[in-house]
Protein backbone atom coordinates (compact mmCIF):
# COMPACT_ATOMS: atom_id res chain seq x y z
CA UNK A 1 0.00 0.00 0.00
CA UNK A 2 1.38 3.31 -0.93
CA UNK A 3 1.74 6.26 1.33
CA UNK A 4 -0.72 8.62 -0.84
CA UNK A 5 -3.60 5.97 -0.14
CA UNK A 6 -2.82 5.40 3.28
CA UNK A 7 -2.81 9.53 4.07
CA UNK A 8 -6.32 9.26 3.64
CA UNK A 9 -7.18 5.91 5.18
CA UNK A 10 -9.37 6.45 8.59
CA UNK A 11 -8.37 3.82 11.58
CA UNK A 12 -10.70 3.69 14.45
CA UNK A 13 -8.90 2.20 17.86
CA UNK A 14 -11.22 0.87 20.18
CA UNK A 15 -9.62 0.06 23.62
CA UNK A 16 -10.09 0.54 27.30
CA UNK A 17 -6.78 0.48 27.47
CA UNK A 18 -5.77 4.08 25.37
CA UNK A 19 -2.26 4.88 27.03
CA UNK A 20 -1.40 1.30 26.45
CA UNK A 21 -2.12 1.55 22.97
CA UNK A 22 -0.63 4.98 22.38
CA UNK A 23 2.86 3.43 21.32
CA UNK A 24 1.26 1.70 18.38
CA UNK A 25 -1.31 4.05 17.29
CA UNK A 26 1.81 6.48 16.57
CA UNK A 27 3.54 3.67 14.77
CA UNK A 28 0.50 3.61 12.55
CA UNK A 29 0.36 7.32 12.60
CA UNK A 30 4.45 7.71 11.19
CA UNK A 31 2.96 5.04 8.28
CA UNK A 32 0.49 7.31 7.07
CA UNK A 33 -2.63 6.04 8.49
CA UNK A 34 -5.20 8.48 10.61
CA UNK A 35 -5.96 6.48 13.96
CA UNK A 36 -8.72 7.88 16.34
CA UNK A 37 -8.71 5.99 19.62
CA UNK A 38 -11.69 5.52 21.54
CA UNK A 39 -12.13 3.68 24.92
CA UNK A 40 -16.17 3.15 24.55
CA UNK A 41 -18.10 0.60 22.81
CA UNK A 42 -20.84 3.30 22.45
CA UNK A 43 -18.00 5.95 21.27
CA UNK A 44 -17.12 3.31 18.85
CA UNK A 45 -20.25 2.92 17.33
CA UNK A 46 -20.91 6.59 17.59
CA UNK A 47 -18.01 7.15 15.28
CA UNK A 48 -18.29 4.69 13.01
CA UNK A 49 -21.04 5.88 11.60
CA UNK A 50 -20.60 9.82 11.90
CA UNK A 51 -16.80 9.39 10.09
CA UNK A 52 -15.86 7.63 7.08
CA UNK A 53 -14.36 5.07 8.71
CA UNK A 54 -11.69 2.32 6.80
CA UNK A 55 -10.63 -0.15 9.58
CA UNK A 56 -11.94 -0.78 13.13
CA UNK A 57 -9.12 -1.79 15.41
CA UNK A 58 -11.66 -3.33 18.80
CA UNK A 59 -9.90 -5.22 22.31
CA UNK A 60 -11.55 -8.08 22.57
CA UNK A 61 -12.05 -7.67 26.23
CA UNK A 62 -14.10 -4.42 27.39
CA UNK A 63 -16.28 -3.04 30.08
CA UNK A 64 -19.82 -3.30 29.34
CA UNK A 65 -20.25 -5.03 26.55
CA UNK A 66 -17.11 -6.71 24.75
CA UNK A 67 -15.30 -6.32 21.56
CA UNK A 68 -16.95 -9.11 19.58
CA UNK A 69 -20.41 -7.50 20.99
CA UNK A 70 -19.33 -3.91 19.40
CA UNK A 71 -18.20 -5.87 15.95
CA UNK A 72 -21.76 -7.94 15.64
CA UNK A 73 -23.43 -3.99 16.31
CA UNK A 74 -21.58 -2.85 13.69
CA UNK A 75 -22.34 -5.68 11.09
CA UNK A 76 -26.05 -5.38 12.63
CA UNK A 77 -25.97 -2.04 11.06
CA UNK A 78 -26.06 -0.90 7.11
CA UNK A 79 -24.43 1.93 8.24
CA UNK A 80 -21.11 0.74 9.21
CA UNK A 81 -21.43 -3.05 8.04
CA UNK A 82 -18.88 -3.03 5.24
CA UNK A 83 -16.28 -1.44 7.74
CA UNK A 84 -13.74 -4.37 8.03
CA UNK A 85 -13.01 -5.03 12.03
CA UNK A 86 -9.41 -6.64 13.20
CA UNK A 87 -9.67 -7.88 16.66
CA UNK A 88 -6.78 -6.77 19.21
CA UNK A 89 -5.90 -9.44 22.39
CA UNK A 90 -3.40 -11.04 24.57
CA UNK A 91 -5.60 -14.41 23.76
CA UNK A 92 -3.90 -16.94 21.72
CA UNK A 93 -6.98 -19.77 22.14
CA UNK A 94 -8.31 -20.85 18.61
CA UNK A 95 -11.52 -20.32 19.95
CA UNK A 96 -11.06 -16.83 20.64
CA UNK A 97 -10.05 -16.70 17.33
CA UNK A 98 -12.65 -18.18 15.28
CA UNK A 99 -15.13 -16.68 18.06
CA UNK A 100 -14.19 -13.13 16.33
CA UNK A 101 -14.36 -14.25 13.09
CA UNK A 102 -17.59 -15.75 13.51
CA UNK A 103 -18.93 -12.41 14.42
CA UNK A 104 -17.86 -10.75 11.25
CA UNK A 105 -14.28 -9.89 11.77
CA UNK A 106 -11.70 -9.95 9.16
CA UNK A 107 -8.41 -10.70 11.27
CA UNK A 108 -6.72 -11.11 14.91
CA UNK A 109 -3.30 -9.95 15.70
CA UNK A 110 -2.37 -10.42 19.28
CA UNK A 111 -0.18 -8.73 21.53
CA UNK A 112 1.95 -7.89 22.38
CA UNK A 113 2.29 -6.48 18.29
CA UNK A 114 5.01 -7.59 15.79
CA UNK A 115 4.55 -3.32 14.50
CA UNK A 116 5.57 -4.70 10.68
CA UNK A 117 3.40 -7.74 10.77
CA UNK A 118 0.11 -5.80 12.64
CA UNK A 119 0.78 -3.11 9.71
CA UNK A 120 0.85 -5.69 7.00
CA UNK A 121 -2.71 -6.72 8.10
CA UNK A 122 -3.71 -3.43 8.88
CA UNK A 123 -2.69 -2.32 5.24
CA UNK A 124 -3.56 -5.22 3.69
CA UNK A 125 -7.52 -4.54 4.70
CA UNK A 126 -7.36 -1.10 4.10
CA UNK A 127 -6.58 -1.79 0.75
CA UNK A 128 -9.37 -3.65 0.16
CA UNK A 129 -12.05 -1.67 1.57
CA UNK A 130 -10.33 1.33 -0.63
CA UNK A 131 -11.22 -1.00 -3.46
CA UNK A 132 -14.47 -1.98 -2.03
CA UNK A 133 -15.68 1.74 -2.28
CA UNK A 134 -14.19 2.32 -5.46
CA UNK A 135 -16.12 -0.13 -6.70
CA UNK A 136 -19.21 1.09 -5.03
CA UNK A 137 -18.35 4.32 -6.57
CA UNK A 138 -18.41 2.65 -9.96
CA UNK A 139 -21.57 0.50 -9.28
CA UNK A 140 -23.55 4.08 -8.18
CA UNK A 141 -22.30 5.78 -11.39
CA UNK A 142 -23.27 2.85 -13.21
CA UNK A 143 -26.50 2.80 -12.11
CA UNK A 144 -26.86 6.35 -12.73
CA UNK A 145 -26.11 6.02 -16.49
CA UNK A 146 -28.21 3.09 -16.82
CA UNK A 147 -30.58 5.58 -15.40
CA UNK A 148 -30.16 8.04 -17.79
CA UNK A 149 -30.17 5.76 -20.87
CA UNK A 150 -33.51 4.33 -19.88
CA UNK A 151 -34.86 7.91 -19.40
CA UNK A 152 -33.25 8.78 -22.91
CA UNK A 153 -34.59 5.29 -24.76
CA UNK A 154 -38.03 5.66 -23.32
CA UNK A 155 -38.20 9.55 -24.71
CA UNK A 156 -36.68 7.87 -27.83
CA UNK A 157 -39.81 5.72 -27.96
CA UNK A 158 -42.09 8.37 -27.38
CA UNK A 159 -40.98 10.67 -29.95
CA UNK A 160 -41.32 7.52 -32.42
CA UNK A 161 -45.01 6.98 -31.31
CA UNK A 162 -45.78 10.90 -31.71
CA UNK A 163 -44.14 10.73 -35.35
CA UNK A 164 -45.83 7.33 -36.32
CA UNK A 165 -49.58 9.12 -35.28
CA UNK A 166 -48.80 12.22 -36.52
CA UNK A 167 -47.47 10.28 -40.37
CA UNK A 168 -50.67 8.02 -39.93
CA UNK A 169 -52.90 11.24 -39.56
CA UNK A 170 -51.58 13.28 -42.51
CA UNK A 171 -53.10 13.58 -45.74
CA UNK A 172 -49.90 13.55 -47.59
CA UNK A 173 -47.43 11.00 -48.22
CA UNK A 174 -44.39 10.40 -45.94
CA UNK A 175 -40.71 8.12 -46.50
CA UNK A 176 -38.52 8.17 -44.09
CA UNK A 177 -35.09 7.20 -45.88
CA UNK A 178 -31.41 6.94 -45.04
CA UNK A 179 -29.53 7.64 -48.17
CA UNK A 180 -31.71 6.74 -50.25
CA UNK A 181 -32.92 3.25 -48.84
CA UNK A 182 -36.51 3.41 -48.06
CA UNK A 183 -36.44 2.58 -44.38
CA UNK A 184 -40.39 3.79 -43.25
CA UNK A 185 -43.60 5.13 -45.20
CA UNK A 186 -46.53 6.31 -44.47
CA UNK A 187 -50.09 4.66 -44.95
CA UNK A 188 -50.71 7.69 -47.68
CA UNK A 189 -47.48 6.95 -49.80
CA UNK A 190 -48.45 2.99 -49.71
CA UNK A 191 -51.42 3.76 -51.02
CA UNK A 192 -50.29 5.97 -54.02
CA UNK A 193 -47.94 3.89 -54.65
CA UNK A 194 -49.74 0.38 -53.96
CA UNK A 195 -47.12 -1.26 -51.81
Amino acid sequence: MRQNERRHSKLLMVTDNPMGLQPFADYLTSRGLSVMVVNQGEDALIHARRHDIDLILVDVLFPGFDGYDICRRLKDSPETSAIPVIFMSGMTEPAEKLKGFDVGGVDYITRPFQDEEAFARIATHVRIRGLQKRLQDQNEQLQQEILERERIAEALREGEERFRMLSEATFEGVIVHDKGVILDVNPVMKDLFGY
